[in-house]
């Protein structure tokens, strides 16, 4: 029942109008500004619509246009880079779609008589009505009341996720698997988006998520990120996401310490029985179901392990990442 609407050169007052400013694109949902893009010649770089959409949103010009604005986007006929309202120039980033099938499909209905353009893939891919929606309810929130929207990676990434969540063999059992990441990808977002999405698309089923690290220190910062990014707008979502620390020889003990501690949970929840029931990544080594244990998760090396645990732990997965990877 959402209305679409899109705008050419649309005027906006600055408050001392003095500042003026006419954006090449709106697009509106609803009557709400939710996307504004700038384009320009071929000839022009890119960067220059960049440095334009930021000047527009200072103070002086018309930052009230982008007060509810998700997506901000700079293009010409042959780049294109978006980002979120307050974005820096650096962070600003490039869209890559990765269903090269859908996309060709879709250029084939909306550019039949001429040959698309990097421009026409991007806008195509970005804007299309599902990523759209799946964007605005998934990939986009504040870090340190920083609003920040994902990269590419990220978004197919955790859409491969819950594909894989959603399928099941004859028996009811769920695959497993592994992203990997580089340095400073974006790991830890990434899991917060993940787990946004389980709790928010899987609530009928109650979900939990387990995360588990291999240093103490990474376990104080994995819970400030989830409560500094999910606290503030789902606060019903804290009983779902449970911080385990793995640590050397003590990784047993600080489990059950971790399960009895959260009242929220069952005793032996995280009991070896349940830890079996999936599977998960150790180090260099791939522990199919039905072999893990907790001798083998003392010898654990930069594990992490977004889990999705349900009443039945004969359907539970596990998706693992560690250093240089990311669920």
């Amino acid at each position: 029942n959402n209305m679409f609407h899109v705008t050419e050169e649309f005027a906006v007052d600055s408050r001392d109008r003095q500042h003026n400013a006419r954006p090449d694109i709106v697009l509106f949902i609803n009557g709400i500004p939710f996307a504004v893009i700038e384009c320009k010649a071929p000839h022009i770089p890119v960067d220059e619509a960049v440095e334009q959409m930021i000047r527009n949103q200072q103070a002086a010009y018309i930052p009230h246009l982008f007060k509810f604005a998700q997506l901000v986007v700079a293009t010409n006929k042959n780049a294109v880079k978006y980002a979120t309202v307050g974005t820096p120039k650096k962070f600003w980033s490039v869209w890559k779609e990765q269903d090269a099938d859908w996309l060709q499909a879709r250029l084939s209905a909306l550019v039949p008589d001429r040959m698309p353009t990097e421009q026409d893939r991007n806008i195509v891919s970005l804007f299309s009505a599902d990523h759209v929606y799946e964007l605005i309810r998934y990939f986009i929130l504040f870090d340190a009341n920083v609003k920040k929207v994902c990269r590419y990676q990220q978004f197919f990434a955790v859409r491969e996720i819950m594909k894989t969540i959603a399928e099941s063999d004859e028996h009811g059992n769920r695959r497993s698997g592994v992203i990997w990441h580089t340095q400073g990808s974006g790991k830890s977002l990434t899991m917060v988006m993940l787990a946004k999405y389980i709790l928010m698309e899987l609530k009928d089923c109650h979900p939990r998520v387990v995360i588990v690290t291999d240093r103490k220190e990474l376990d104080a910062q994995i819970a400030a990120t989830f409560s500094s990014r999910l606290r503030r707008s789902y606060s019903w979502w804290v009983g779902s996401l449970i911080s385990t620390a793995i640590f050397g020889a003590k990784a047993a003990s600080v489990i059950r310490k971790s399960t009895l501690r959260n009242s929220s949970l069952r005793k032996g929840v995280l009991s070896t029985r349940s830890i079996n029931a999936a599977r998960l990544i150790c180090g260099n080594t791939w522990y199919p179901c039905g072999t893990i244990s907790f001798s083998a998760l003392k010898n654990c090396c930069s594990l992490a392990v977004i889990r999705l645990l349900r009443h039945s732990y004969r359907n539970s997965g596990a998706l693992g990442c560690g250093q240089g990877a990311s669920a």
